[in-house]
């Protein structure tokens, strides 16, 4: 396949940013790409397929959102022959020299399972993993909470946090966890944090849950004092 790609600079305005719910914004990397491709110009093909007058973005999310800040009107893109579902599972694939998050992994097989209306088996087989693993990463996104799911795409709540404390957090109690995204919008918390309100939240009673659940913010100001 790669005798038969082209490289073509492409007009920002005319992607279709179809995928972009999928990512994870990191502000601090975009402000660094836009910066460098103001120093040293592009250095990294963004990937996309052709789809009726434009383009579908597939890989390159940050470096379009780099280049605009920067007021960069094209950027060099890879046009892979293939339709979306199939190049969104040749870059699924190929994870090594792209390494996804796992909640960005988890984001991107839903939509080939909703959108593209590809079965889990089907999508293993395109990516040459096991069954198993398509499906660990669709219970986990499925589980999270949406308002969690939007933190993270954000930036303000990592994945760690989101799949080790609110995806079991929301199986115990979903209004519970989603107390503690409001909190963590409203509040900058560590991941270690968030951890001990998980562990703490375990050993509780019904009624210290439901205390910590209503002012998570006076549980962590509490265990700050206690720590002191």
């Amino acid at each position: 396949m790669s005798a038969t790609i082209a490289i073509n600079d492409v007009e920002i305005a005319h992607l279709k940013l179809s995928y972009a719910h999928t990512r994870i914004r990191q502000p601090r990397q975009i402000l660094e790409l836009s910066e460098s491709l103001l120093r040293c110009g592009q250095l990294l093909p963004i990937v996309v397929v052709a789809e009726d007058a434009g383009f579908v973005l597939i890989d390159g999310y940050q470096r379009v959102e780099a280049a605009r800040r920067a007021g960069i009107d094209s950027l060099q893109a890879q046009i892979w022959p293939s339709r979306a579902p199939d190049a969104v599972c040749q870059l699924l694939a190929s994870d090594g020299a792209r390494q996804f998050d796992v909640l960005e992994q988890a984001a991107l097989l839903r939509e080939l399972k909703l959108t593209h209306r590809l079965s889990q088996n089907e999508i293993a087989l395109r990516m040459g993993r096991h069954p198993s693993w398509v499906s660990r990463r669709l219970l986990l996104i499925e589980q999270l909470p949406a308002a969690a799911l939007e933190a993270v795409r954000a930036g303000w709540l990592s994945s760690w946090s989101a799949s080790r404390v609110l995806v079991p957090l929301a199986r115990a109690n979903p209004q519970h966890a989603q107390a503690l995204v409001a909190a963590v919008k409203n509040n900058a918390l560590s991941s270690r944090q968030l951890l001990g309100f998980w562990q703490h939240y375990q050993k509780a009673n019904r009624a210290v849950r439901q205390k910590m659940a209503a002012e998570p913010s006076l549980f962590f100001k509490s265990l700050a004092a206690r720590q002191a």
